[in-house]
Parts: C-alpha cells; sequence; structure tokens
C-alpha cells in the first residue's frame, strides 16, 4: 500500500471515529429508555401480583402457627403436650435452600421465577427431653432437620381464601389473572432467543430461562444486553481509532 493510500484511509479513520460518538450517543438513549421500561415492567406489571400472591402465602402461614401455639426463643412452634418443635417456613419467611423447594418464587429478575409454585412446610426442628420443669430443648443439626407436612398452592381453595379473611375479589379465579400477569411481564423481560455454541451446528441448551426461543429477539433484558455489547464494542474500536489518528503523521513519517 502506498503512503497516500494510508494518508488517506487515517483521515477518514480520525473522521470516522465522530460518527462513532453520535452512535453511542444514541445507544446511550436506547439503554435509558429500555432500563426505564424494565423498571416499568417490573413496578407496574409483576410487583401487584407479587404482593397479592404474598399476602396470601403470610395469612395462610399465620394460620397454622396460631396464637395457640408457644414460641419458642429460637422461633420453634410447638403443642404444648408434644415433644418436638417446628417452625413453618415458606418462602416469604425462608429462602429456598431451607425448603422442600426447587424453584424461586417472586424474583422478577429471575426468568425461572414463579408465583404459582409453591409450599408452607412444617419442620422439625426441635426435640424435647425430660418432662415437667426439667424439661429441655434441643435444636436439631439443620441437616437433620425434617419435613413433616406441607399444603400447596394447588390445595388452596376459594373456602380457604375466604376463612383467611380475603373477599371475593381475593378468589381463585381472581389470583390466576394475577399470576398469568406475572407470567406476561416475567415473559416480556427475559425473552431471547436460542443461544448456539461458536463454530457449531448445535443450539446451548438453556435450562433456567423458559422464555428463550427461535427468533424472540423482544425481551427488555436481551434488548439492554445486546446494545450494551454493542456499546462496549464501539469504545474499544472508537479508542484504538483515536489513538491512530492521533499518530498517523508519526507513523508515516
Amino acid at each position: 500500500m502506498t503512503y497516500k493510500g494510508l494518508t488517506t484511509i487515517m483521515r477518514e479513520t480520525s473522521a470516522a471515529y465522530a460518527q462513532e460518538d453520535t452512535a453511542k450517543e444514541y445507544m446511550n438513549n436506547e439503554l435509558n429508555i429500555l432500563e426505564q421500561q424494565k423498571t416499568d415492567i417490573i413496578n407496574t406489571i409483576c410487583m401487584p401480583a407479587a404482593r397479592v400472591l404474598e399476602s396470601v402465602i403470610e395469612k395462610w402461614q399465620d394460620s397454622y402457627v396460631g396464637a395457640s401455639q408457644t414460641i419458642n426463643p429460637g422461633g420453634a412452634n410447638w403443642s404444648g403436650n408434644t415433644s418436638i418443635g417446628w417452625e413453618y417456613r415458606s418462602p416469604i419467611s425462608h429462602s429456598k435452600s431451607d425448603l422442600n423447594e426447587t424453584t424461586v418464587f417472586g424474583d422478577p429478575l429471575t426468568p425461572s421465577s414463579v408465583r404459582d409454585n409453591w409450599t408452607i412446610e412444617q419442620w422439625k426442628i426441635w426435640n424435647k427431653s425430660g418432662s415437667g420443669a426439667g424439661a429441655s430443648w434441643t435444636r436439631l443439626d439443620s441437616s437433620s432437620d425434617a419435613l413433616m407436612s406441607s399444603v400447596a398452592f394447588s390445595d388452596l381453595t376459594d373456602a380457604i381464601l375466604t376463612s383467611l379473611g380475603f373477599s371475593s375479589d381475593t378468589a381463585l379465579s381472581k389470583l390466576q389473572e394475577y399470576i398469568d400477569q406475572w407470567d406476561m411481564g416475567i415473559e416480556w423481560l427475559h425473552a431471547k432467543p436460542s443461544e448456539f455454541s461458536p463454530f457449531a451446528d448445535t443450539k446451548t441448551t438453556i435450562t433456567d430461562n423458559p422464555y428463550a426461543g427461535n427468533s424472540r429477539t423482544f425481551g427488555v433484558i436481551f434488548q439492554i444486553e445486546s446494545i450494551s455489547q454493542g456499546r462496549s464494542t464501539l469504545d474499544t474500536n472508537t479508542a484504538f481509532k483515536k489513538k491512530l489518528a492521533g499518530k498517523w503523521d508519526q507513523l508515516l513519517a
């Protein structure tokens, strides 16, 4: 390549990074719009549905704990004439690791999170030894905690909702509407195309995102990630072109 040819390329490069700055400004505007859209979907679609289901779990769990039970200083609940202590656990009061659960409950940033697959569980965590004034309670090692019983969302009925103090506005049919609303919001956030292994024809299995599939590019989080990657690439390219343009006289001397 001739000196003149290199000079032309470098001058064009110098002008090109100004255009890239304009492109990055456009990307930044798009990212701001998408971030606001993400916030709006979470706050206006997902979380109202989440709060309704959380209130159901809280009241149902409280109904099992009951005012007649004694609360042990360690947090266990038991009837006065039994030899074991237990506590009731739910996604509202405990983490997934403390429950007999495989799904995440109610996290809009987790694509596999659900609102209609949860349990309220009774766990044995204390043993009583002795009786009367000499009785003592021993906290089990957490690995020895034993699931005694549980109820699930699928066990919920309109009669139970009424007994918990909910009005007809919180019937099962209405809860399903909130669950559908949650699912729509989660899909809108997390839809993404199926990914492919580099230099291979087979698809990479996405096990943690049920909303991934062919041509599904409308997911807001996917769009944010894609534009952010493009923005990062431009930053790298522009930095080099600015360096090149600033040294072209020196390089061709």
